[in-house]
C-alpha cells in the first residue's frame, strides 16, 4: 500500500467515528488551557516530511463545546503564548510568539523565529525573522488584522583566495479576515482571505580568482529587488464540528529585476573594462486546491489530527529581453498529528 492510499485509509477510519466525537462522553475535555501537539507531513515537495512540535498557552479557558475543535483559539478571543519547532532535510526552526488582548477586543501580537539552513550551499546559512501584528475581534465570529514581517541576514567570508559578502531583507505586509458562519443543518463556514505585498532585496559582493589564471581576479557586484502581491481565499466547510472539507485559491504576482557588474583585475591590480548585465522579467501563479481534515478526540487529553491536500499550480513568466514560458505543477500533501489538551 502507498503512502498517500495508507494515509487515506486511516483518514477514512477515523472520520467513522464521528458519532463519537459529536457526543463526547462527559469525562472528555472540553475545557483547557494547555495545548501540545507533535505532527508529520509528508508532501510531494519534501524528501523527508516535515516535523512539527508547538505548545500554546491560553491566559483564559477555552471552551470547545459545539463549536468546530480546530478553530479553538479563534473562537477563545484571549490572550496567549506559543513556542513551535519545525524540522526538514535542510531546514530546522525555532518559533516563540505571543498575542495580547484588550477588554474591548481589539489586540496586539509579535513573534520571532531563528531558521538555521544545514546545507553549505544555501547562503545565509541562517536568519532571523520576527512580526508585529494588530488587529481586532469584531464579534463573536469574526476578525480582522494586519501584520508585518521581515527577515534579513548578512553575511562576510574571508578565505585563502577569495572574499564573498551577502546580505538581504525581505519584507511582508499584510490584511486578514476571518469569519466564522455558523450554519443549521451543518457546523458552519469558515473563511479566511488574506491580501499581502513584499519587497526583497539583495546586495552581493564576490572576489575570486580567475577560472584559469589565479594571478588575475574577478570583482563582481550584484543587486536583485523583487516585488510581489499576492491574494489569498481559503472556505472550509464544517460539516460537523470534527470534519471538514476545504477549498483554496491563491494568486501571486512577482516582479524581479537583477543587476550584475563584473571587472577582471589584471596581474599589475589595475581594473579591466566592466561587464554588466541586466534582467527584468514578471511571473505570476495561480494556485488551487481541496482538502479535507478530521478531528478525533479518542480520549479525555488526547487526539488525532488528519488531512489531506491537493494543490494544483498555473506560472507564467514574462521576460522581455528574453523567451516567455508557462508551467504547471501539482502537490499532493498528508499530514497526521497527535494533539494533547489540558
Amino acid at each position: 500500500m502507498t503512502k498517500p492510499t495508507l494515509s487515506l485509509a486511516i483518514l477514512l477510519a477515523i472520520s467513522s467515528h464521528t458519532a463519537q466525537a459529536e457526543n463526547q462522553p462527559d469525562n472528555y475535555s472540553n475545557s483547557y488551557q494547555h495545548e501540545a501537539e507533535v505532527s508529520f507531513l509528508e508532501s510531494d515537495f519534501t524528501s523527508d516530511g516535515i516535523i512539527n512540535a508547538s505548545y500554546e498557552f491560553h491566559f483564559k479557558p477555552l471552551e470547545a463545546n459545539n463549536k468546530p475543535l480546530v478553530l479553538g483559539s479563534f473562537f477563545n478571543q484571549s490572550s496567549s503564548l506559543s513556542f513551535g519547532y519545525s524540522n526538514t532535510d535542510i531546514i530546522t526552526s525555532y518559533q516563540a510568539s505571543g498575542e495580547y488582548v484588550f477588554d474591548s477586543k481589539w489586540f496586539v501580537g509579535g513573534s520571532y523565529q531563528r531558521i538555521n539552513q544545514e546545507n553549505n550551499w544555501v547562503s545565509p546559512d541562517s536568519e532571523d525573522a520576527w512580526s508585529l501584528s494588530a488587529g481586532k475581534y469584531l464579534n463573536d465570529n469574526t476578525l480582522i488584522a494586519i501584520n508585518f514581517t521581515q527577515n534579513s541576514n548578512d553575511e562576510h567570508e574571508i578565505g585563502n583566495n577569495h572574499e564573498s559578502k551577502f546580505d538581504y531583507t525581505n519584507r511582508l505586509y499584510s490584511a486578514h479576515y476571518l469569519q466564522f458562519f455558523p450554519l443549521e443543518s451543518t457546523a458552519g463556514i469558515f473563511l479566511n482571505a488574506t491580501y499581502g505585498y513584499s519587497t526583497y532585496k539583495s546586495d552581493s559582493y564576490n572576489d575570486y580568482p580567475f577560472y584559469y589564471d589565479e594571478q588575475q581576479r574577478y570583482k563582481s557586484y550584484s543587486t536583485n529587488d523583487s516585488k510581489t502581491h499576492l491574494f489569498i481565499a481559503k472556505a472550509d466547510w464544517f460539516i460537523t464540528n470534527a470534519w471538514s472539507v476545504g477549498i483554496a485559491a491563491n494568486y501571486i504576482n512577482n516582479e524581479y529585476t537583477y543587476v550584475s557588474n563584473r571587472n577582471i583585475v589584471m596581474e599589475d591590480n589595475t581594473l579591466g573594462p566592466m561587464v554588466e548585465s541586466r534582467s527584468k522579467f514578471d511571473a505570476t501563479t495561480f494556485e488551487y486546491g481541496i482538502g479535507t481534515q478530521y478531528f478525533w478526540q479518542f480520549s479525555r487529553y488526547f487526539s488525532l489530527k488528519a488531512k489531506i491536500e491537493q494543490l494544483w499550480q498555473e506560472r507564467d513568466v514574462d521576460r522581455p529581453q528574453g523567451y516567455s514560458y508557462s508551467e504547471s505543477d501539482d502537490e499532493l500533501s498528508i499530514g497526521l498529528a497527535v494533539n494533547a489538551r489540558f
